[in-house]
């Protein structure tokens, strides 16, 4: 009987014994179950983390691109428009950049535009002026650090952006130079040696040589002439940022002068400069005007040298009769020039330098200078000189406004950084 007693209690140790490593193999496998679970889960969490944070970037991105987009189109809107920006003064004038811009108040989005003329060449396909080099970079502020940056550059060309604008039929000699595009009421021809850098529409026919611009016949004008009326400047006021402000008067003079008294000493009303001449005139001594010269009647330049460069929103000169450069002459002209007949340098003349900055028009006429080694005819269309706003009658009533490049385009946008 111990005997039987001793066996049972051998056989419960030895099956006690078995269920405990039976219970231990199935805590080690509930602990793997669990650790795998958990390097899962955590893998998990990690992509989730990982795909939350790109997925912020990737929003952060978009955003900052549609700021890079938006400083684009801010910068076009500025540069064709200038006439209508605010707070810039004197000459040359065009937009040239901001800085921590947003689309609304309050917002950590930010951007900053850079805004650089291209000071083209005949070998650029960009004429001089009538391009700008624009960067836009986007960022957000966080604590006051920039947490992303995004940016891009573009040029912006102006097109079409006129540099002659002729109502009669006009020959391009090899004296002469025109960057930027040229509108022709008839037949539009250019002899050898010469150079026209933008485009040509003509009434007629157009014989271009072997340029950088294309050829339109039989087309209309682009864009207008700027048909500016003398008696919108004329009268004893005009109108200006809404205010009146004085003409200064050289009625029936022969010899312009900006040393005489009478022209030159212009009242402190006549912030815009204007001068007006009565009847033909003749500019036979060095003259500097910052200002408008208006001439009611034809003007003659010669023996001189003569610089008009106009202030903002103004045109440089207004002659309702024709220009006539003669010998001996160095004429620079900065804003637009208008005739109204023809714009000519004398067939006989030498030693003329003559440089219009800005659109050139002959309202009812064309443009003509000899083939002579000594003369040097160039136009240049830089449109932001060439743009005008000013109220001719007075405030409230509509203002007189005109820009030869009344459209643009961006091209060859690219990123800076990736």
């Amino acid at each position: 009987m111990p005997i039987l007693l001793g066996m049972v209690i051998l056989r419960a140790k030895i099956g006690n014994g078995g269920l405990g490593a039976r219970g231990g193999f199935a805590l080690l496998v509930v602990l793997f179950v669990v650790m795998a679970i958990t390097i899962l889960s955590l893998g998990f969490l990690a992509r989730s983390n990982t795909e939350l944070i790109a997925g912020s970037n990737f929003v952060m991105r978009t955003e900052l691109d549609n700021l890079v987009a938006s400083g684009f189109e801010q910068a076009k809107t500025l540069i064709v428009n200038g006439y209508d920006v605010a707070g810039t003064a004197g000459r040359p004038q065009f937009f040239n950049g901001a800085t921590g811009q947003n689309l609304s108040s309050g917002t950590s989005e930010l951007y900053d535009i850079s805004v650089l003329p291209c000071d083209g060449n005949e070998s650029s396909v960009y004429n001089w002026r009538c391009g700008y080099e624009v960067t836009v970079k986007a960022y957000k502020i966080r604590n006051g650090e920039k947490i992303g940056v995004c940016d891009a550059n573009g040029v912006l060309r102006l097109d079409p952006a006129l540099a002659c604008w002729v109502n009669a039929a006009m020959t391009v000699p090899s004296s002469m130079r025109i960057y930027g595009d040229v509108y022709c009421a008839s037949n539009f021809a250019m002899t050898a040696n010469t150079r026209v850098t933008g485009d040509v529409w003509a009434a007629g026919t157009v014989d271009l040589k072997p340029s950088i611009g294309q050829k339109y016949a039989g087309a209309s004008a682009p864009v207008g002439h700027p048909n500016i009326s003398t008696a919108d400047i004329v009268p004893d006021y005009y109108y200006y940022d809404f205010g009146s402000k004085s003409v200064a008067y050289c009625a029936a003079v022969e010899v312009v002068d900006h040393n005489n008294p009478v022209f030159g000493a212009a009242a402190p009303s006549n912030k815009q400069g204007v001068y007006y001449a009565a009847g033909n005139t003749i500019i036979k001594s060095n003259t500097v005007i910052a200002g408008t010269l208006v001439v009611d009647g034809n003007l003659t330049i010669q023996n001189s040298t003569v610089a008009i460069t106009a202030k903002r929103n103004f045109p440089a000169l207004v002659v309702s009769g024709q220009i006539k450069i003669n010998s001996n002459t160095l004429l620079t002209v900065t804003g637009v020039t208008q005739a109204g007949m023809n714009i000519l340098v004398d067939p006989n003349a030498t030693n003329v330098t003559a440089e219009f900055y800005g659109m050139t028009a002959a309202k009812n006429g064309t443009i003509q200078a000899p083939a002579t080694a000594s003369v040097v005819v160039r136009f240049y269309a830089w449109p932001v000189v060439s743009q005008i706003l000013y109220w001719p009658t007075g405030p409230g009533d509509p203002a007189f406004v005109y820009t030869p490049a009344p459209s643009a385009h961006y091209k060859n946008i690219k990123r800076v950084s990736i």
